[in-house]
C-alpha cells in the first residue's frame, strides 16, 4: 500500500531552485526507462513526456521536480526515489531500469559499515537511488534517511553524514560474493591441476617401479650369460682376451666342462652357495 507523508515532513523538503533547471548535454549512454510502482507491485512506465522531464531533472542533480498526470499533481523526490501526490501525500516507489531483466535496484546489495566488521544493508529506496545513479554514471549520490542528509561516493565507497561530517565505508556485497566465488573457482582449478599432476606422478612411479621389478625378474630368470675370462699372457704377440660362453641357474654358474650343464644348477640356501670337487684322483700336495 502507498504510504502517506505528513505535512510537517513535506514542509521540511527543500524547494526547487529556479536556477537548477539546466538542460544537460546529450550523452551516449544506455537506454533507461523510468517506472512507478502501481498496486499489486506492478511496475508501470511513465509516459515519454513525463519520463523526459524526470530524467532532465535527475541529470541536472535536482533533489525533486513536479509533474502532472491526468490533472493530478505529483512531486518526484529523487533523494528517496518516490512519486508523491501533492494533495494527498500518498507515495509510490520509482525506479530506473536499463533492460528487461533489470529490477531497478530492488534487490540491491549495497551495505554500510555500522561498526567495525559489522555491515548493514541500505533500505530499498537507497538501493534504487544508487542503481539509478550508476545508470547515469554519477559518482555522488545524495539521499535522506531519518531526516538526515547523506552523500554516497561510489568511487571511493564512502558515506558522509552531512550534518556531523562523519564518514563510514560502503560496499557492494554482491561484488564481494562474486570475487569470493571467483577466487574459490581459481583455487579449485589449481587444486584440480595439482591433483592431476599428483596422479600423473603416481602413475609414472608405478610404471617405473613395475618396469624395475620386471627387469629384476628378467635378470633373475635369465639362464645364460657371457662372461669374460682372465686374460691369457702371450709373450710374443701381447695380451689376448678370450670370451667363453657359460651357463648358470640360480646364483652360480655350472662348470663349463659338465656335458649336461644346461640340465643342472649349483645348489644354494639363501645366500650360501655350495660347491664340490668330484671324480678327482690326484690332489696337489
Amino acid at each position: 500500500m502507498p504510504q502517506k507523508r505528513s505535512q510537517i515532513a513535506d514542509d521540511k523538503e527543500e524547494n526547487i531552485p529556479a536556477g537548477k533547471r539546466i538542460k544537460t548535454e546529450d550523452k551516449q549512454q544506455e537506454s533507461v526507462t523510468w517506472q512507478w510502482e502501481d498496486d499489486g507491485h506492478v511496475w508501470t512506465d511513465f509516459s515519454t513526456d513525463i519520463a523526459k522531464k524526470i530524467q532532465e531533472a535527475f541529470e541536472g542533480k535536482m533533489k525533486k521536480t513536479k509533474i502532472e498526470i491526468n490533472d493530478i499533481k505529483f512531486d518526484i523526490i529523487f533523494e528517496r526515489m518516490v512519486q508523491r501526490n501533492a494533495k494527498t501525500f500518498w507515495e509510490r516507489k520509482m525506479r530506473v531500469v536499463t533492460s528487461e531483466n533489470d529490477d531497478g535496484g530492488v534487490s540491491g546489495n549495497y551495505e554500510y559499515e555500522e561498526k567495525k566488521g559489522s555491515w548493514k544493508k541500505y533500505n530499498d529506496g537507497v538501493q534504487r537511488l544508487i542503481h539509478a545513479s550508476i545508470a547515469f554514471e554519477f559518482e555522488k549520490v545524495p539521499f535522506i534517511h531519518q531526516r538526515i542528509n547523506y552523500t554516497l561516493d561510489l568511487k571511493t565507497l564512502v558515506e558522509t553524514n552531512e550534518k556531523k561530517k562523519s564518514k563510514r565505508k560502503i560496499r557492494n556485497n554482491l561484488t564481494i560474493k562474486e570475487e569470493e566465488n571467483g577466487e574459490k573457482d581459481i583455487k579449485e582449478e589449481v587444486e584440480s591441476e595439482e591433483d592431476g599432476e599428483k596422479d600423473e606422478n603416481e602413475n609414472t612411479t608405478k610404471t617405473t617401479g613395475g618396469s624395475s621389478r620386471s627387469t629384476a625378474t628378467a635378470k633373475k630368470e635369465k639362464t645364460k650369460v657371457k662372461v669374460k675370462t682372465e686374460q691369457k699372457e702371450n709373450n710374443s704377440e701381447g695380451d689376448e682376451k678370450t670370451v667363453k660362453s657359460i651357463a648358470f641357474k640360480g646364483k652360480a654358474p655350472v662348470d663349463s666342462e659338465c656335458p649336461n650343464k644346461d640340465k643342472y644348477h649349483v645348489y644354494f640356501e639363501g645366500t650360501d652357495i655350495y660347491d664340490a670337487m668330484l671324480k678327482s684322483n690326484e690332489f696337489e700336495k
